[in-house]
């Protein structure tokens, strides 16, 4: 209810009250008034009577007497005309009417008309008889009166409430309008809107409270001014990369908290750029080119972003990139991961020294735990750096995501690692003329707890704990088992990380079982992936290390490492195998024949073995000897054998 009714109903029943009252008061000292004149008339009427009749008592005859009575009694308003012989009391005359009905009810009538009290006289004949003359007059009729005097009293009261209600609107009118500017610019204070009120006539203290609160929103804009300006430079220095102005760790979780658990419901998608060999680049190439790279690869992702979704970058780390993709399609994101691939392959041409870039991508939905999104995108940067385009697409609710929650942590790794059942099956790598087997490459599969943890994932998550040479130790392991009892197809090419071999205790136990198992470990064909070895500034001493144990040495995804060519010289391995994707583009890009025809003629000089993996058509397996290459492998040539089932 507004001020204006408040005062209203107030004001009215405060003249509601005045008016009872003074009703009141007016029929009080009406009835009284109204009594007092009763007694007075009657009193009156009683002597003209009694002077009327007196004289007569010794003329008239009863009867005669009787008619003077009644003809008394009716000229004036009486109630009770009695004539009694005041020594037997014996009624001689009496006439009584009762009071007319009203239009008015008769219990008011009742309360309202005052009582008129009979009164008596004695008359004496000549005789000496003694009469009492008792006289009572009807009660006056006090109700209309009394009604016309409370529809005067009514009357004026609606003028006078008429009056109050104008004039309280207007003064509460002059009061609230003030205040309801003022309330609205409170509320505008709040959206960061600063009006200033006109001046208002009202009461002095409204007026006061307005140039007051007009003085409060100017200080407010100046300090809200003020401290915008402090925060947009905090803002800066808070959310901004110092080297690359972009969004820095800091904004890049606070923005994705925002999209994660706002009211509006999103997916979106997440994807990390990783400098792999920053560090490397940065040591080896000086820090102007590690920074020219770097540049280059921040202006290469926003022109890609800017042309495929429109969203910024930000420098989560030294040497990591990310962003936000909100509300996108699953082939959108994987179309947009092609694409910065394939850009940052044509970047490569650029230098001398290839630089690995890897790609990861995950999917999200509202409501999801930041921490395993951060969890299931690290996971895709582990498995990019096995990918031979270097980018990998993590879906989610997938197994890997399932796998990540397991190996979350060192000693959950080295748990997976010491307690699963372990699935081996082989892969046979053929002869050019896929008459005769070179070898056959071990696949493995780690089964923890009824869930299926895939090797690459496990092995990177290994090398991510520092705990790899458990991993590769356990494998090494179970495949000499199945050589022992005969289950195995020699020779046998096992993949091994460059990292268990910076191990000292992991080298030292590898060349006692080489002593002990001397005729196994000369079937053995090691294999490192290229762009892992090529991570190690010892990798040289390490492939020497493996040959000095009686294997040989071959290395996986040739040709997408850095300085391939430079490598093939320095490394002294005995196997090459040439990524498939090389193969693969061989249709459409001629430039790759050329590239291909001279890492086989380069390796072939130096008596490494080349083969061709990931063969998978006819016309591939066409291309690939015509090149002449030495070796092929891929489903078009054979599927993994799972010949052996070894448990622990």
């Amino acid at each position: 209810m507004g001020l204006a009714r408040h005062l209203i109903s107030l004001f009215g029943l405060f003249l509601f009250s005045v008016l009872l009252i003074v009703s009141a008061a007016v029929i009080f000292q009406g009835k009284k008034q109204a009594e007092e004149q009763s007694i007075l008339q009657s009193e009156y009427l009683l002597r003209l009577i009694a002077l009327n009749i007196e004289p007569q008592l010794n003329v008239l005859d009863k009867s005669e007497l009787e008619l003077l009575l009644a003809q008394n009694a009716k000229a004036v308003p009486v109630r009770l005309l009695a004539l009694t012989v005041e020594a037997t009391d014996d009624l001689f005359y009496q006439y009584y009417q009762k009071q007319e009905h009203t239009v008015y009810p008769a219990i008011l009538a009742q309360q309202i008309s005052p009582v008129s009290l009979p009164i008596r006289t004695v008359l004496t004949n000549q005789q000496g008889q003694q009469f009492v003359l008792t006289l009572q007059l009807q009660p006056p009729v006090l109700v209309p009166f009394i009604v016309e005097l409370l529809v005067f009293h009514f009357c004026i009261f609606v003028v006078f409430l008429i009056i109050l209600i104008l004039y309280i609107k207007r003064f509460a009118h002059s009061i609230t309008q003030p205040l309801s500017a003022l309330a609205l610019q409170s509320k505008a204070l709040s959206h960061k809107h600063y009006p200033v009120l006109k001046a208002v006539k009202s009461v002095k203290e409204v007026e006061s409270l307005v140039v007051a609160h007009n003085e409060m929103t100017e200080q407010v804009k100046a300090m809200i001014s003020e401290l915008s300006e402090r925060l947009e430079l905090a803002k800066k220095s808070l959310y901004k990369d110092e080297l690359t102005q972009l969004g820095n760790r800091r904004l890049f979780i606070a923005q994705l908290n925002q999209v994660l658990f706002e009211n509006e419901q999103h997916a979106g998608a997440l994807v990390f750029i990783r400098l792999n060999q920053f560090e490397v680049i940065r040591q080896q190439e000086g820090f102007q080119v590690a920074r020219a790279f770097m540049e280059d690869i921040i202006h290469l992702s926003q022109l890609t972003l800017r042309q495929d979704a429109n969203v910024p970058l930000y420098r989560v780390n030294e040497y990591e990139f990310a962003c936000i993709l909100i509300d996108v399609l699953q082939d959108d994101v994987i179309d947009l991961i092609k694409h910065l691939a394939l850009e940052f392959v044509e970047l490569q041409n650029r230098y001398q020294r290839k630089k690995q870039v890897l790609i990861g991508a995950t999917v999200f939905k509202s409501q999801q735990s930041l921490s395993e999104i951060l969890i299931r995108v690290d996971d895709a940067l582990s498995m990019a750096k096995k990918e031979p385009h270097l980018y990998h697409f993590n879906p989610e609710n997938s197994m890997l995501s399932q796998v990540s929650a397991i190996l979350k942590s060192r000693e959950a790794v080295l748990q997976v690692i010491e307690e699963s059942v372990l699935n081996f099956c082989q892969q046979k790598v053929m002869l050019s003329d896929q008459l005769n087997v070179m070898f056959a490459e071990v696949l493995s599969a780690f089964e923890f707890q009824q869930q299926a943890i895939p090797a690459k994932l496990l092995q990177s998550q290994a090398e991510k704990f520092s705990c790899v040479e458990y991993f590769d130790k356990r494998i090494i392991e179970m495949v000499k088992s199945a050589y022992l009892k005969n289950d195995l197809l020699l020779p046998v090419s096992i993949n091994l990380s460059p990292y268990s071999m910076m191990d000292e205790k992991f080298t030292n136990w590898l060349t006692d079982l080489s002593h002990t198992y001397a005729d196994f470990f000369s079937s053995v064909i090691w294999e490192f992936d290229e762009a892992s070895l090529g991570q190690i500034q010892n990798a040289a001493a390490i492939v020497h290390k493996l040959q000095s144990l009686g294997s040989r040495v071959a290395v996986d995804h040739f040709g997408m490492g850095e300085n391939t060519l430079k490598m093939l010289r320095l490394w002294h391995i005995d196997i090459i195998k040439i990524d498939g994707s090389f193969i693969h583009d061989l249709g459409t890009d001629r430039a790759n024949w050329s590239f291909l025809e001279t890492i086989i003629q380069l390796a072939h000089s130096l008596g490494i073995i080349v083969v061709c993996e990931q063969v998978e058509s006819e016309q591939e397996s066409n291309w690939a000897r015509q090149l002449g290459v030495d070796g092929l492998q891929g489903f078009q040539i054979a599927h993994p054998m799972s010949n052996f089932n070894l448990r622990s």
